[in-house]
Order: structure tokens, then C-alpha cells, then sequence
């Protein structure tokens, strides 16, 4: 697990860049959740 500074170093860019696009991944990913719960029949 790295910090954003890491991430960002790794990366060779900004850290506000590493925050938005992990803000961005999760907000993908809790949609693409939530369509997945509504298609099987809700959570259980």
C-alpha cells in the first residue's frame, strides 16, 4: 500500500493528481457495485 506522495513519486506526477483520479476510481467503483446489487436483487 503506498501513501499519495509515494504513488505520486512512483508516477512521476502531482499528488493532486494521484488524489483525483483515486477519488474518480471510486466513485466507478461503488457505481459499478451498486448496478451489480440492483441487477442480482439487492443486497442480502
Amino acid at each position: 500500500e503506498l501513501s499519495y506522495e509515494e504513488a505520486a513519486d512512483a508516477l512521476d506526477i502531482p499528488v493532486g493528481t494521484v488524489r483525483s483520479r483515486l477519488f474518480r476510481a471510486r466513485a466507478k467503483l461503488r457505481d459499478r457495485c451498486s448496478e451489480l446489487i440492483y441487477v442480482e436483487g439487492g443486497a442480502r
